[in-house]
């Protein structure tokens, strides 16, 4: 962590720390856990946290605490919290000290006798004066000191803002920092000080996010539960949850997602699910209390899948609004509650997941806590937005293993009786997709290779449209091959809009034998106008946000677009496989 990114309100909160070396609220009642100490003493009076703080009083004696670290640090973080009750008005007084094993002296922070913060080279003998410090009331004082000779650097932070005249490069020698004071060790001084949760560290943040609370977990048919909580809160930020079922790590989501889909589970089971917090530095929550759910009993019924594209809009979008959008944009939540409410056995995000350029950081931000709950179930395909990031590299890093291999972005795999094919349409940014293209030969391998009844096949730019796309002879062949093998069903976006055609060949005329193409742009994004109907074009609509859920019965397959809450418009019907 950079200086310039370090953190206010580190506490005592340390379970998981990264970093962390001494942590001190007194919450023992005692000074156990420093090296030594006079003056001071643990009492109830005054306190910023908990039940108990130290307090230094000082009449002329000495008055400070110590810890000695088992191993001399060159570059120490210190936070601490400290209120001046009183001081002498000709007396300065120190707040901290940083000394080397043995004592030597290095630098100070302190209070001075007119009530302004200053830093003392001890080193060089001069003291540089920053902004008044009030008494009587709690300030957090934070100080990084990185040791390196003449090149050595002090930063200090008070109240959360830097303090530019006490943050500067010095020469501070060369022995490392082995012991940190609080108090003052000299004579001669009257103060009354309090202090409370003190923190050393080798970062910047050792304070771990607060325990998620409110973990729920609902069953949802035979094979899923799904998890909600509430969201946790960090000094810095949350960088996202991990969730834990039967004891062992399952899934990670995002640090503004507080919801999750965790399918593929026996039916008639019960599981027992935990959830913490983590953040940037690597410091984790304690995990929260355990619930419990039990999955239904085994079902026959038909596996439902769905899908949509073009769905989450981007972070910096005007209508982004914390993620819940607009009437008329970015409904991504709101399409992905359709999922999160039905039993499904797949979700296939249908590309441009994330718009504008598909980076990791804006998959975590817009996509993650809306779809990204269903990941358990999905089986996403990339778009052209997603290739706005070099090699698509977000969309790779986010999904991981789900979303194939990265150099190529298509596979294949079962659902009941079907067998479903995900293509990458990006063509130029993977040797080509036309015949005899890698992944061209793929297709009709893989095809060969599964002679299933029922095949549906999957990508981004739709082969046929009325969109304002249109339709896109670069997926001529992909629709000969899978015509060839006696594929059913294919679902695009890319036009941010729904429309349904009739079964049809190649040529673009329809027959029983042919395949029925769903263009489903509607995931959330927003809505673009279409063009004169194409050939074959059934049903258009592009003014409704929603999924297209498809029941996979062994020999034919029923369809249902479901809008958004409140929506309207529908579309309807069944199909057979041939």
């Amino acid at each position: 962590m950079c200086a310039a990114a370090f953190v206010v309100g580190l506490g005592t909160t340390t379970a998981g720390a990264v970093g962390l070396v001494f942590s001190d609220g007194f919450e023992s009642g005692n000074l156990s856990q420093w090296t030594g100490a006079t003056g001071v003493t643990v009492q109830q009076q005054v306190t910023y946290a908990g039940s108990w703080a130290a307090r230094a009083t000082a009449t002329g004696a000495p008055a400070y605490a110590y810890k000695s670290l088992s191993t001399p640090l060159s570059e120490i973080y210190y936070d601490g919290r400290f209120d001046a009750i009183s001081q002498g008005g000709t007396t300065n007084a120190s707040l901290v000290r940083f000394r080397t094993s043995s004592a030597g002296a290095i630098l100070t922070i302190l209070r001075r006798s007119d009530g302004k913060l200053a830093y003392y080279n001890e080193v060089t003998g001069v003291t540089t004066v920053g902004p008044a410090v009030s008494a009587s009331a709690w300030h957090e004082l934070e100080v990084h000191v990185l040791i390196n000779g003449a090149s050595s650097l002090v930063e200090v932070w008070l109240d959360g803002t830097k303090i530019s005249a006490l943050s500067k490069t010095d020469s501070l020698g060369t022995s490392a920092v082995g012991r940190v004071y609080i108090g003052d060790p000299a004579t001669g001084r009257t103060f009354d000080y309090a202090f409370d949760n003190q923190v050393v560290s080798t970062a910047g943040d050792v304070t771990a996010p607060t325990t998620p609370t409110g973990l729920a977990a609902v069953p949802l048919g035979s094979g899923r539960v799904n998890l909600t909580w509430n969201t946790a809160q960090d000094n810095n930020q949350v960088a996202g949850y991990t969730l834990y079922r039967n004891g062992t790590a399952f899934a990670t989501v995002g640090p503004n997602t507080t919801g999750y889909a965790d399918a593929g589970l026996s039916a008639s089971t019960t599981y027992s699910y935990k959830v913490d917090a983590f953040d940037g530095a690597g410091n984790r929550s304690a995990q929260s209390t355990a619930v419990s759910a039990t999955t239904g009993p085994p079902t026959s019924s038909d596996p439902v899948i769905a899908a949509a594209g073009d769905i989450a809009c981007d972070p910096g979008d005007s209508s982004f609004n914390g993620g819940a959008g607009s009437a008329t944009a970015c409904r991504e939540l709101a399409t992905s509650n359709i999922l999160f409410s039905s039993d499904l056995a797949a979700v296939l995000p249908l590309g441009d997941d994330q718009y504008e350029d598909g980076t990791q950081w804006k998959f975590l931000q817009s996509y993650d806590p809306s779809w990204g709950r269903l990941n358990g179930l999905a089986h996403p395909v990339p778009g052209n937005h997603e290739y706005f990031t070099q090699n698509a590299a977000g969309y790779f890093s986010y999904f991981g293993s789900i979303a194939g291999d990265p150099t190529k972005g298509y596979y294949s795999f079962d659902i009941g009786a079907w067998h479903i094919i995900a293509l990458n349409s990006e063509c130029a940014n993977i040797g080509g997709c036309g015949a005899g293209s890698a992944e061209e030969q793929w297709l009709r391998s893989d095809l060969t290779a599964h002679p299933a009844l029922c095949t549906l096949a999957y990508w981004h730019r739709p082969r046929f449209s009325s969109g304002i796309n249109g339709s896109d002879s670069n997926y001529a062949t992909w629709w000969s091959d899978l015509y060839n093998a006696g594929a059913d069903v294919v679902l695009t976006g890319h036009d941010h809009d729904y429309e349904r055609f009739a079964p049809q060949n190649p040529s673009q005329v329809a027959t029983s034998n042919g395949i029925r193409e769903f263009v489903v742009g509607t995931g959330g994004a927003e809505h673009t106008p279409f063009n004169a109907p194409s050939t074959n074009s059934q049903v258009f609509n592009a003014a409704t946000f929603g999924a297209l859920k498809l029941t996979l019965h062994p020999t034919g397959y029923d369809w249902q677009f479901v809008p958004e809450s409140g929506g309207t418009f529908t579309d309807s019907g069944t199909g057979y496989c041939h």
